[in-house]
């Protein structure tokens, strides 16, 4: 019976309304709906821009007044004031304290003293090792408050920039078979972190007598 029924309905879909019939309709429907999806979509991408240069804006203004100058009262081409200050950890080889305004770093150079890994080797040139660190009082951008602290992907990367920067005014060859390790802390962050951490990265490395061609500064 239900065969029957569903012969006969499709026979009596089927006389009534061909193929040839419903089929272009139902494709000009589709393509209705095509249409209407494209623009809503379209309506939100805009609507999404402009709430993101919105808030770009604000934040913009949060940061300059209409003149151009900073909450601190700086303008664009003027540095944080510093404060630099060396030899403040006695149980370091040389250290270094400096401020930029608002943000606060310190640091601590050991060595060079002789390669801890087995697994290195011999080698003709020292090795330098940088470990950045954001305290955590310090405020950081993406720090996740735990009771265990777990170092970021952010540090590590700014670890092996501030290993980068120092590299090139170090004498590697002058401390063969030997390594330099240098950890810094930023105790508050305002801003510039990066910057004031390498500037007291490369004065620990100079107070911990360390040869080095010349002294890094860094600013943003």
């Amino acid at each position: 019976d239900r065969k029957e029924r569903k012969d006969r309905g499709l026979g009596k879909y089927r006389a009534t309304a061909p193929v040839e019939t419903w089929a272009p309709t139902v494709i000009e429907d589709h393509k209705e709906f095509e249409a209407i999806d494209v623009t809503e979509t379209s309506k939100l991408k805009s609507n999404q821009q402009r709430e993101e240069e919105l808030t770009k804006g604000k934040k913009r203004n949060a940061v300059l007044n209409d003149k151009n100058i900073r909450q601190d009262g700086r303008p664009l081409s003027s540095l944080r004031p510093m404060f630099i200050k060396t030899s403040i950890i006695s149980q370091a080889n040389g250290s270094a304290y400096i401020e930029m305004n608002q943000t606060k770093v310190v640091c601590a150079a050991y060595g060079p003293r002789p390669v801890k890994s087995a697994s290195i080797g011999f080698s003709d040139l020292g090795i330098l090792n940088c470990y950045f660190q954001y305290a955590t009082f310090s405020n950081p951008p993406t720090f996740a408050e735990s009771q265990s602290y777990k170092t970021t992907t952010e540090e590590d990367e700014l670890s092996v920039l501030i290993e980068q920067a120092l590299i090139a005014s170090l004498k590697l060859d002058s401390f063969p078979k030997s390594e330099v390790d240098v950890f810094i802390i930023v105790l508050e962050n305002s801003g510039s972190s990066l910057g004031a951490a390498i500037s007291c990265a490369s004065l620990a490395l100079a107070d911990a007598g360390v040869e080095m061609y010349d002294l890094v500064s860094s600013c943003s």
